[in-house]
């Protein structure tokens, strides 16, 4: 793993932009899909507008409304802001897309900085989780929780190791009705899939593009680094979920991914994946979105 000395860069980037907002999002529907933009602003110079296009199942205008997608498209940026927000890591980071409580915040800051650990250990970035940044909510919209009736169907995210093909082939083999999901699939996720009998068009994909604003600023020298991407992945689960009913979400995390990935640290390349984010994402989603989503590791009891 290279260490960098970005120590210098960070504190002047961060004199440079005091401030990153999100400012909010954009839902637009079409006959066969929807489109959600995020607007993101790093104070005032550098705007980005990332998006996410999901297909629409047949069955979608019964499975959500319009309270649940507002809720779970503004939840979904709260966690893809942070790709952003860390190219120059500003003080202060305002949200203005919706309205959050005390206890939120605290969570919100939790998972960043957890999944922030490899970035600022490979930055040699020494900050605290009470001082890397701080979080101002200045949105005016709150988003309400919200209960459906789901199916007895279970969505499967596949990443494309042997791990998803495991949870896919025993959960058939159990005779219960599985649909594999994939954001951005690669080969090597359908290749997974067809390997344990579905086809390509079985699975369930959501496209994520990356505003090209932030490769520029990568070029530039602003910081870089990894971000919790299974904690985004983990909220556009409840998306992809919800528009086919589903309530059980199956992962296949196993129980190494709880521990630390840089020896002699507590950092942990994958926190996201981490039975203690598994059980503060439990709590969260069932308190301030839905408590009818079932979001579990099918392979937590296993290790490699």
């Amino acid at each position: 793993m290279q260490i960098k000395n970005s120590t210098q860069q960070f504190n002047t980037l961060r004199k440079k932009h005091s401030y990153f907002i999100y400012e909010g999002f954009k839902i637009i529907k079409e006959q066969q899909q929807l489109i959600i933009s995020y607007d993101f602003n790093l104070s005032d110079e550098v705007s980005f507008s990332p998006a996410l296009t999901i297909p629409l199942p047949p069955l979608y205008k019964k499975n959500i409304n319009e309270t649940m997608l507002q809720n779970l498209a503004f939840h979904i940026g709260m966690v893809e802001l942070i790709s952003y927000w860390k190219a120059a890591c500003p003080p202060k980071l305002i949200i203005k897309a919706g309205l959050i409580d005390n206890v939120q915040i605290i969570w919100w800051k939790k998972l960043w900085f957890n999944g922030l650990g490899e970035f600022f250990y490979t930055n040699n970035i020494q900050v605290g989780m009470d001082d890397f940044v701080e979080v101002v909510c200045e949105g005016k919209s709150s988003f309400a929780g919200y209960n459906f009736e789901p199916n007895s169907k279970v969505l499967v995210p596949v990443g494309g190791g042997k791990d998803s093909v495991v949870t896919l082939e025993l959960l058939k083999r159990a005779g219960l009705d599985v649909v594999p999901f994939a954001l951005n699939a690669r080969s090597a996720c359908i290749e997974s899939a067809v390997s344990t009998g579905f086809k390509s068009s079985d699975i369930f994909e959501i496209k994520r593009t990356i505003d090209p604003g932030l490769i520029d600023l990568n070029k530039k020298g602003y910081l870089n680094g990894h971000t919790p991407f299974s904690a985004l992945l983990a909220f556009v689960t409840l998306l992809a979920a919800q528009l086919l009913g589903i309530r059980n979400i199956a992962l296949s995390n196993e129980s190494s991914a709880n521990e630390a990935t840089i020896p002699g640290t507590q950092v942990n390349h994958q926190y996201s994946k981490s039975f203690g984010f598994e059980e503060d994402f439990r709590e969260y989603v069932a308190r301030y979105i839905s408590p009818d989503f079932n979001y579990f590791s099918f392979l937590r009891p296993l290790n490699e």
